[in-house]
């Protein structure tokens, strides 16, 4: 293979991506190609590779070296923003793992150039390993978070960490909600350490959003526990059945706390009793890893997209601001974000007969119960009139968390209510899911006070939509991780805000985080609470009651 010259350009230095930077130049010096991590787009063209790999859609094509995108978060991420939309228009060809991603991208640059682009499979993973041998005696389950964490599986965290093996690892800010005892310490960013935590534990966690499911994007934590050789614990979506199989054990990550913590205690218990089965999936995983995930097997797809893309001719970038704003005007977009909230009833388990309240009119949704295999019980949803539907529930052969439930909608009626009543033992866990029609907003367009929840990249961004209002008022940042300021404004966490929170005050979260954040401003005084994410683009959710 000829010998290559190429820039991984990333602008979070400090984060996974700088992460996922060096562990792809370990894998292009073993190809023998030469590689530079650059953060700044000047070091580019003292570089002066033959390509340039972008990790992050925040960056767009900076140079003249061909550019190509690595995209790797799910489509709202970049579909609702102006400013994404023209930046992956720039590159000069695309890498992703995801099928619905490449059809939307031959979809932008067919109305964009009038030609589909180039493409290549690839998603971040790590340099091939070496076995790692049997796993520890005593193994411990390790979760392994950066910048993604902090409320993200808050409840979920808290739980797991009352117990004795399970560790987390990270930024120490990212983790003051767990106890200390479950905290193992921050990870350097080296390409390595990672790796020897996973090896050190014997097995790791991996959890799935259902925005990057919908996309069949999967968790990099995936690739990085089968890499060290340990036993994944992972969601059960449809990548990882599809390529690892029952290499690793699976879960249900879209489950309410309580139901996902069950199943964990039910896997460790299994890895126990089961050392010499549990080393064989381990082992089996690894070896899936090398042969179809492992970065030397993907790096050589990106050369190959570069000889294609060599004899395509250059794109026309100045027309691309007015182009984006024609293709959001053209395309359907609607007037509503259509968000999927969770509540969880949590404790209210334990009473012998659980009424969930009546559900809010003219709205679809669906309750959920995740139950044991040896559960029974009887599920009715009705309204004042009587019962509309009703599921009895029979204990199931098999050893695995199930789930059970029966869907509403609009055309039911006003004012339904739920109610379980239990015959052996409560359900592991009971759920109320809605989807909710929220009405979009211009960032640029709020008035009055405003706080920002959130003071890192997507708090940025929101504040700089929000610079030159004059009829905004932006007060300050809420971020229970951070105490100090951000570009003149003060950060403090919610409770040292509270008392100031008036009427009719704006907040606007700045993260994923959104529904747990929800959830804790809308008992305080009536606001105004919007969401940014996932866009952090110009437009905002308005979260309704």
């Amino acid at each position: 293979m000829t010998r290559l010259k190429i820039a991984i350009h990333h602008s979070f230095p400090g984060k996974a991506e700088a992460e996922s930077a060096e562990r792809m130049a370990v894998a292009a010096g073993r190809l023998g190609w030469a590689a530079k991590v650059v953060v700044h787009k000047a070091d580019i063209s003292l570089f002066d590779p033959d390509f340039v790999l972008c990790l992050s859609h925040h960056e767009g094509k900076t140079t003249s070296y061909p550019t190509y995108g690595v995209i790797m978060a799910p489509l709202p991420w970049y579909a609702q923003s102006r400013e994404a939309i023209a930046r992956i228009l720039g590159y000069d060809g695309y890498l992703t793992v995801s099928s619905s991603l490449r059809n939307w991208l031959t979809d932008l640059n067919l109305a964009f150039c009038g030609q589909p682009p180039q493409t290549a499979h690839f998603t971040n993973t790590i340099y091939s390993t070496e076995s790692s041998g049997p796993l520890p005696p005593a193994p411990l389950l390790a979760y392994v978070g950066t910048n993604w964490d902090g409320w993200r599986s808050y409840d979920l965290f808290r739980a797991l960490a009352r117990r004795g093996d399970v560790r987390f690892f990270g930024p120490p800010e990212s983790w003051t909600h767990v106890e200390s005892a479950a905290y193992g310490g921050a990870v350097p960013f080296d390409g390595h350490s990672v790796l020897e935590i996973y090896r050190r534990c014997g097995t790791g966690l991996g959890l799935d959003r259902l925005d990057f499911t919908a996309d069949d994007l999967p968790t990099n934590r995936i690739f990085e526990v089968a890499a060290a050789g340990a036993l994944g614990i992972m969601g059960d979506v449809p990548f990882i059945r599809r390529h690892f199989g029952d290499t690793v054990l699976r879960l249900d990550s879209t489950a309410p706390p309580s139901a996902i913590a069950w199943q964990i205690d039910r896997h460790l218990a299994w890895i126990r009793a089961n050392p010499g089965e549990a080393a064989e999936r381990a082992a089996a995983a690894h070896a899936i890893f090398n042969r179809d995930f492992s970065l030397e097997r993907l790096l050589p797809n990106v050369a190959e997209l570069h000889d294609r893309c060599r004899g395509e001719p250059a794109k026309d970038l100045t027309a691309t601001p007015a182009f984006c704003e024609r293709w959001l005007s053209a395309s359907p977009v609607s007037s509503t974000c259509r968000l999927d909230v969770r509540l969880d009833y949590g404790d209210r388990l334990a009473e012998s007969r659980i009424a969930t309240g009546r559900l809010p009119a003219g709205r679809d949704g669906m309750i959920e119960a995740y139950v044991a295999p040896d559960w029974s019980g009887t599920f009715v949803l009705g309204n004042d009139h009587g019962d509309i539907a009703r599921v009895e529930v029979t204990p199931k052969s098999g050893d695995c968390l199930w789930r059970v439930g029966i869907a509403f909608d609009a055309g039911m009626g006003d004012d339904l209510n739920v109610d379980w009543r239990l015959a052996s033992a409560a359900p592991v866990a009971l759920t109320l899911r809605l989807v909710c029609d929220c009405p979009i907003h211009d960032i640029a367009q709020m008035t009055g006070r405003i706080w920002i929840f959130g003071a890192r990249e997507g708090g940025r961004r929101v504040a700089a939509a929000l610079a030159g209002n004059r009829r905004a008022d932006l007060v300050g940042f809420m971020d229970d991780f951070q105490d100090g300021t951000l570009d003149g404004h003060p950060v403090r966490p919610l409770a040292a805000w509270v008392p100031e929170l008036q009427a009719g005050d704006t907040v606007i979260i700045a993260t994923q985080h959104w529904l747990e954040l929800w959830r804790r401003l809308r008992d305080l005084v009536p606001l105004r609470i919007y969401t940014a994410h996932p866009g952090y683009g110009r437009e905002l959710a308005l979260l309704t009651p």
